[in-house]
């Protein structure tokens, strides 16, 4: 409700708002919902996933549904920060390129938002992955949550740290898809990909109980982010390999050294003595510094594109002292 007022009054002072007017049945209105259609039904099908987990959960041992609720809100976290912002500001840019015929600038805009989407979604999948537990202890470990609550919710959060990554790559491929007019694949996709996650529920939950049951909605999201991007070949909205694999070297660097930084909170937890929070804290700057710092020694397009908005947060610091 907070975050919908605030974009209210924005939208109000600057005489954004909709405006209830009259339309015809014309043949523009009738393409729009029949490809509406299939979209609102391709997102629907995704939440179903969430559903899967929570029916299947409802089958395991006490406090399964809690431990995949709590997990669940920090993946939330990073993701709609991160893809779902990307995604919901591509959508309208890719749209208005391909109406242009703008194809250049199409692909330029589409590869520039996935390698940003996937610039920042790395290291907090890594952040989520190699700090769950002190995470989860930092939390929610108080009351009635006790050490086996602690061991089963960090044991979700790694499995969604995975999660993210390739949950992340789906969100800003599919508005690639929605641009050109193509809404069917995805939700074709969409339902295959939940139906794999039922069967693969059914037959990891055996092998694995709670943290099966996770593999199973992560093996599906990751083949639904497969397909997705095999699917570029089919509508000629392929990005350029070179482009990828020039960025993806690089971050592969940052996060190497990222993982090095996040491993002090190991050493902190041994040697200090003060609040988990404090150690908590301090790991995670060094770890953002350092992969920032490696993005701009390794001179990262990614980086080198989002840096000025550091100094203008800076220069403002600045003026206020």
């Amino acid at each position: 409700m907070l975050q919908a007022g605030l974009l209210f009054l924005v939208l109000r002072s600057r005489g954004y708002l909709p405006r209830w007017q009259a339309l015809g049945w014309s043949p523009k209105v009738k393409e729009v919902f029949v490809r509406l259609v299939p979209g609102i039904l391709g997102i629907g099908l995704l939440q179903l996933s969430t559903l899967v987990n929570l029916y299947f959960a409802s089958r395991l041992p006490e406090g399964s549904l809690s431990y995949i609720y709590w997990a669940d809100r920090l993946l939330e976290f990073p993701l709609s920060l991160i893809a779902v912002s990307i995604g919901s500001a591509l959508l309208p840019t890719l749209s208005d390129l391909a109406s242009r015929g703008d194809h250049v600038r199409f692909r330029e805009t589409a590869e520039e938002s996935f390698l940003m989407n996937l610039f920042l979604a790395l290291p907090a999948s890594l952040g989520l992955y190699f700090l769950a537990e002190p995470i989860v202890e930092v939390l929610f470990f108080r009351g009635r949550f006790n050490s086996h609550d602690l061991a089963q919710t960090a044991s979700v959060l790694k499995v969604y740290a995975l999660s993210l990554l390739v949950i992340s790559c789906s969100r800003v491929l599919v508005p690639l898809y929605y641009a050109k007019k193509q809404t069917r694949y995805p939700m074709v996709l969409s339902l295959v990909c939940v139906l794999l996650h039922i069967l693969l529920a059914g037959f990891f939950i055996r092998q694995a109980g709670l943290v099966g049951l996770v593999y199973a909605s992560f093996f599906a999201a990751f083949v639904n982010a497969v397909m997705l991007f095999v699917g570029l070949l089919r509508w000629d909205l392929m990005l350029s390999p070179q482009r990828l694999w020039r960025s993806f070297w690089r971050m592969g660097i940052a996060a190497f050294a990222l993982v090095g930084a996040l491993k002090i909170q190991e050493a902190l937890q041994t040697y200090f003595a003060g609040p988990l929070w404090i150690s908590l804290f301090v790991t995670i700057t060094v770890a953002v510094i350092v992969y920032f710092g490696s993005a701009q020694v390794l001179r990262l397009e990614e980086f080198l594109r989002i840096r000025p908005s550091f100094r203008l947060w800076s220069d403002r610091l600045r003026q206020k002292e």
